[in-house]
């Protein structure tokens, strides 16, 4: 599919969260090398302590990452509403990604915080629908929801510990002396010490790629999410009707993206639940946003003003083991 300004719409949403990922993704790592330093030490009130931490760093994640997909909406909303929907100086403040509605998603402040100040900037006409829209993602988000998500990261990190043990069983070093390790303390003098550093840096390097992995993938999803939060409100809706699959396509696209790249589709199709992104783990995939304008250039607006229907491309599909079934958090679309 060739490149154009259109399928770059929204582009800078991965951008945005990739810029995010350096400090929230290092903060999730070491919450799950902690948890996984607890396990190894058998510590029933450090894994207490490690597991709450990583609840309030997936939270954060998620709750910030449906927020930006929302603020990506925004933006394009700003950029291409009709006049007399958006004043020129709310365009300006929209556009200038110095002063813009994902500027105040990109410093450490409180999520509640963050959002007041987001909402402050959007044009007056969705001003109401984004505060709406971010209280369900809160709701969405909550803690006590959280910790489901979390849970699925505990059992990963319970099974890593117990390949550590097995490791240092073999070795002949005390699991503990790897979770003191990872904390960096002092441990007696050992004659095995060559052999707990490896064993102590495969941990910790585990500890990073998987982190990392999980991260970039609930931030994805969570995107997703936010976007089709956004693209609920009428207004919204009239203007950027439609999303478009892009898969990045370069050499690092696996197959079942790729065939996905290009798909257009009205946001309230309800294919999207079938194969919005993520698709499977580290996925890079996300949703551009397409115009009316950019529809009926391409041949894709109906005379009645919908979007032509498209299917799923044959081998487009997300990975089996990831997911099974249609998404159900994706708001908005219209039923089967």
């Amino acid at each position: 599919m060739t490149d154009t300004p259109e399928r770059r719409r929204g582009s800078h949403l991965p951008t945005i969260l990739a810029a995010r990922t350096t400090r929230a993704a290092t903060a999730m790592a070491e919450a799950v090398r902690e948890l996984l330093a607890s396990k190894l030490l058998n510590e029933p009130g450090g894994i207490a302590f490690a597991r709450a931490n990583l609840v309030d760093v997936v939270q954060d994640t998620l709750r910030f990452s449906a927020a930006l997909g929302a603020a990506a909406l925004a933006q394009e909303y700003a950029r291409h509403a009709p006049k007399g929907k958006v004043t020129a100086r709310e365009k300006i403040a929209m556009l200038c990604f110095a002063d813009g509605p994902t500027q105040s998603l990109m410093h450490d402040v409180p999520f509640e915080e963050a959002i007041e100040d987001l909402a402050s900037r959007v044009p007056k006409t969705i001003r109401e629908p984004i505060k709406r829209n971010y209280r369900e993602i809160a709701k969405l988000y909550s803690r006590g929801r959280v910790i489901a998500f979390v849970k699925s990261s505990e059992a990963e990190v319970t099974l890593a510990a117990q390949r550590v043990i097995t490791s240092a069983v073999e070795l002949g070093i005390p699991e503990t002396d790897v979770g003191a390790w990872l904390r960096r303390t002092s441990i007696a003098s050992s004659p095995a010490a060559q052999e707990l550093a490896k064993l102590g840096v495969q941990a910790e390097g585990w500890a990073e790629k998987y982190a990392r992995m999980a991260f970039r993938t609930n931030a994805s999803n969570a995107a997703t999410v936010g976007q089709f939060t956004m693209a609920q409100d009428p207004d919204i809706a009239e203007v950027l009707p439609a999303f478009e699959f892009n898969a990045l396509a370069d050499s690092e696209t696996r197959p079942n993206h790729a065939a996905a790249d290009g798909l257009v589709m009205a946001t309230s199709d309800p294919d999207w639940a079938e194969i919005a992104p993520p698709l499977e783990w580290n996925c890079r995939c996300h949703l551009a946003i397409v115009t009316r304008p950019e529809l009926k250039r391409r041949g894709l607006l109906l005379p009645n003003g919908s979007v032509k229907k498209m299917q799923i491309p044959e081998g487009a599909y997300p990975h089996p083991e990831f997911r099974q079934g249609p998404r159900v958090d994706l708001p908005g679309l219209a039923p089967y």
